[in-house]
């Protein structure tokens, strides 16, 4: 639920920050549903609580070079101490901005990758959110097979949710197992 996501992060936030400390949201504006659903967790969760403020909403099209420009140019005119992004791309921009500058701004990113995990130990980010790729997948597959095979379809609900991980350096090497054993899980179907 890429809404609960949202809130999950934005959560984490408020208890990781000082209280009155400002965050700067990186925003994704392609048209994916998921991505817009964890902008609105994120904020509504900010609008209840008042220990965190947001600094600016920055929009960076889901393009890496984009987030990092503009993680930059944030990270030398101001002292801010969090950056909030809702996709991979923008986790990313932040984090090679970050890097680059060796900020100690706090970051959660979303999705893994070889460059995501090096940062997570690096502790450039503090953490990712990890969303189970290869189940998506697999349960995409499942439903269209048999869509094909049996001409019907019958679901109990159009949306299936599954579960947000929070990978941080203390379990990240859970997350190749992980992946191992989703790969082994598809390949017996």
């Amino acid at each position: 639920n890429a809404y609960i996501s949202g809130q999950l992060a934005a959560q984490l936030y408020c208890s990781i920050l000082p209280k009155g400390s400002s965050v700067a949201l990186m925003r994704s504006l392609v048209s994916a549903e998921g991505l817009t659903q964890r902008i609105h967790g994120f904020l509504d969760y900010i609008q209840r609580q008042s220990d965190i403020q947001v600094a600016g909403v920055y929009d960076f099209y889901d393009n890496i070079e984009n987030a990092y420009e503009i993680s930059k140019q944030l990270l030398l005119s101001t002292k801010i101490p969090a950056i909030f992004s809702n996709s991979m791309m923008g986790t990313i921009g932040i984090a090679r901005a970050i890097s680059e500058l060796q900020s100690n701004t706090f970051v959660l990113g979303y999705d893994i990758n070889e460059e995501i995990e090096e940062y997570i130990r690096r502790q450039v980010l503090f953490g990712s959110f990890f969303q189970f790729p290869y189940r998506q997948g697999y349960y995409t597959i499942k439903v269209l097979y048999k869509l094909l095979k049996e001409n019907t379809l019958t679901l109990d609900t159009n949306v299936l949710y599954l579960p947000t991980q929070l990978i941080l350096k203390t379990n990240l090497s859970q997350i190749h197992d992980d992946k191992i054993m989703q790969t082994m899980e598809v390949q017996r179907y």
